[in-house]
C-alpha cells in the first residue's frame, strides 16, 4: 500500500551509509549510495519504505534510517 505523503525532507540517521533501490525490496538494484547526513526528498510511504530523490536519481530507502521532517 502506497500512502502519498506532504511533501517533505529527511536525512540518513541510523545508519553509515544507505542503499538507494530501484523498487521497495531488499533484494531489488542498488541506485546509488547515501551516507549519514544525506538530505533526500521523500515522496511517498510504502510499507516500510520511502520513494525518494537524491541529486536527480529517484528510487526507495527503508523507511528506518531516515529522519522525517515536514517542510
Amino acid at each position: 500500500k502506497t500512502t502519498t505523503i506532504p511533501s517533505s525532507k529527511g536525512f540518513i540517521d541510523n545508519c553509515s551509509k544507505l542503499n538507494v533501490r530501484e523498487n521497495p525490496n531488499i533484494d531489488a538494484k542498488v541506485l546509488t549510495i547515501l551516507n549519514k547526513g544525506d538530505k533526500v526528498q521523500i515522496n511517498s510511504e510504502n510499507d516500510g519504505w520511502y520513494s525518494v530523490v537524491y541529486k536527480g536519481v529517484s528510487g526507495f530507502c527503508m523507511k528506518e534510517y531516515i529522519n522525517k521532517k515536514e517542510v
